[in-house]
């Protein structure tokens, strides 16, 4: 059963930003071809491309429960509003249909093969996807052709590549991941029918392709790297399949060319070593070792050190249960490996060098090395690893580790010191609000208060006022405040924090209970921001903050002078016909 849904359900779906768009494209006349498939809504929503975008949304009994756009976002979107606007609006205006898979269903073989002759006449670029080999229900359907699984990767990959004078890139669109998705479909089936050599080809087919293809891209892209890691999954689900040395050897090649692909590049191939490590026998493991031992071999010391901290993963993942300890640090030591050294040392009792090890890290490991000697019960080395390294980088990431590691000690007096450094650094309602906590905690926020705001408004700091008055009930304050964060704008001065417009807003909410008149001047100031900026869906947000004005002035008995004020605004000069419509839509 189609449920009932009205424009709040929308709203609350998509949110008020996307609604009001939405709301804007359907008055535009920007939906067409819509039609209803069981529970399905579809239909088409031109936008900013020359094309329209390809809009649905699956609905239930309680309402609207996922929807899909073709535009970047991907759904939850303004097309998505209008789409919906368009059904609840024009009910009559939508076309119910059967779903496709019921049509194709009821259709012959013979009219099933001239309707696919017919779409690939007219899409030519569909022709690709009939080299997708065929899985058979029953079982097997015999060797898959690689060649054949890389030319058809290959031309999902190169039917996105775009190149013009100032770039060469690709394009990820979502047809060449579907199609893909499909050759990894493909070799799921073969996999689950038994045929895990089939399934191997494929994976590795499909990898070897996208490898070769990212070689000459100037980017990483998400599609691939996410569909390399299926393929490593998949391959990884291989490997387990048998346990003859010789049958494991082909998958295990195929996972280190992946590994050595994400080695170079980074970003994928991450679980490939524990993979191995689980799923290959030890023979197996051996020549990986070998394999391994040769791309460090040949690439020497001075090479890029990412590239060797990841050989090295792969390394202590395979010989970790077989090395005895010095070995196994030697390993750390040679490939960066400094997280895994360092855990060993202390593992080992061996502070001091774990100390000295850590004392040689990158500003961006000393935090997760400084956790490990407090998981290890070091906390007094940690933070005095922190605190040097403070001194020479001073980074607010070590601060808060700092601050963080006071006051679960107990020492507020520090942990307050701390987060004062942190807020002269980051004055932010979060960090004001943490000093006050603390400060608390030590019977001193009374004393200290005073200091903050004093501090704040000689800076000029009205936005972070503010908020402050605004979060501690201050009503009056927080009007005082965002009024001179107004006319400091006005004047061309930038005060940091949120934009007027928006902190305004919150002012006048939290206004309209005790300073009725005060909510109206702020929310009519914002209006008439939103009615000069001539365009549609700033009407509909004008039109929505003057619904508000309309119940202040009601609720104080200024009925007429709110009949002037809507006269003023309605008939105003240019005369604003959108404007006129949105205040009808809202009941104005």
């Amino acid at each position: 059963m189609i449920p009932s849904i009205g424009e709040a359900d929308i709203r609350q779906w998509v949110g008020v930003a996307s609604f009001d768009r939405g709301h804007a494209y359907f008055l535009d006349e920007h939906i067409i071809n819509v039609r209803l498939q069981g529970a399905v809504l579809k239909g088409q929503c031109y936008g900013s491309e020359a094309e329209p975008y390809r809009v649905s949304v699956t609905l239930g009994p309680q309402g609207i429960i996922s929807d899909n756009c073709s535009c970047y976002l991907g759904g939850n979107c303004k097309h998505v509003a209008a789409l919906l606007l368009f059904w609840i609006h024009n009910p009559d205006a939508v076309v119910p249909e059967e779903s496709a898979a019921s049509v194709l269903e009821a259709l012959s073989r013979e009219d099933l093969v001239s309707l696919i002759l017919k779409m690939l006449d007219r899409h030519p670029d569909l022709e690709k996807l009939l080299e997708v080999p065929r899985i058979v229900a029953q079982g097997p359907s015999g060797p898959v052709d690689a060649k054949a699984i890389r030319k058809q990767a290959k031309s999902l990959l190169t039917s996105h590549r775009y190149e013009d004078e100032y770039e060469d890139d690709w394009d990820a669109g979502g047809e060449a991941f579907e199609g893909l998705n499909a050759l990894l479909e493909t070799a799921d089936a073969h996999f689950n029918a038994a045929a895990w050599q089939n399934a191997a080809v494929i994976y590795k087919s499909v990898a070897d392709e996208i490898i070769e293809f990212m070689d000459d891209l100037e980017y990483d892209s998400d599609i691939l790297t996410e569909t390399l890691d299926s393929c490593a999954e998949g391959l990884g689900r291989c490997l387990t399949a048998s346990d003859a040395p010789s049958d494991q050897l082909g998958v295990l090649k195929a996972l280190f060319d992946i590994y050595r692909s994400g080695a170079d590049y980074g970003g994928y191939g991450q679980a490939i070593p524990a993979m191995i490590s689980e799923g290959a026998t030890r023979e197996a493991r051996a020549q990986v070792v070998q394999w391994v031992e040769a791309q460090l071999s040949a690439s020497g010391k001075e090479d890029d050190g990412e590239r060797r901290t990841a050989w090295g993963a792969m390394l202590l993942a395979l010989l970790q249960d077989s090395i005895d300890d010095e070995s196994y640090l030697n390993i750390c030591r040679e490939t960066g490996r400094i997280f895994e050294l360092v855990e060993r040392l202390l593992k080992l009792g061996r502070i001091e060098e774990a100390v000295v090890e850590s004392e040689d890290s990158y500003d961006t490991q000393i935090l997760g090395l400084a956790n490990l000697f407090v998981e290890a019960g070091y906390s007094g080395p940690a933070e005095s690893l922190v605190r040097d390294r403070l001194n020479t980088s001073p980074q607010l990431d070590f601060l808060v580790w700092l601050k963080d590691r006071s006051k679960e000690s107990g020492n507020l007096k520090e942990a307050l010191a701390l987060a004062e450094r942190l807020f002269g650094s980051q004055p932010v309602l979060s960090r004001y609000t943490e000093i006050r906590e603390i400060a608390a905690g030590l019977n001193a926020w009374e004393d200290l208060r005073p200091q903050f705001l004093s501090r704040l408004a000689d800076q000029k700091q009205h936005s972070l006022l503010t908020e402050i008055y605004l979060q501690e009930g201050d009503i009056e304050r927080a009007i005082e405040s965002v009024d001179a964060l107004a006319e400091a704008r006005q004047n061309g001065v930038w005060m940091g924090g949120w934009y007027g417009g928006g902190l305004s807003l919150k002012v006048a909410e939290a206004a309209e209970a005790g300073h009725p008149t005060e909510a109206i001047r702020l929310y009519m100031a914002e209006v008439y921001r939103l009615i000069s900026g001539r365009k549609r869906d700033y009407y509909a947000q004008a039109a929505h903050l003057l619904v508000r004005v309309r119940a202040l002035h009601l609720r104080t008995g200024r009925k007429e002078a709110w009949e002037t004020l809507l006269a003023d605004i309605r008939d105003q000069r240019p005369i604003l016909p959108a404007l006129r419509d949105e205040l009808k839509r809202a009941g104005l």
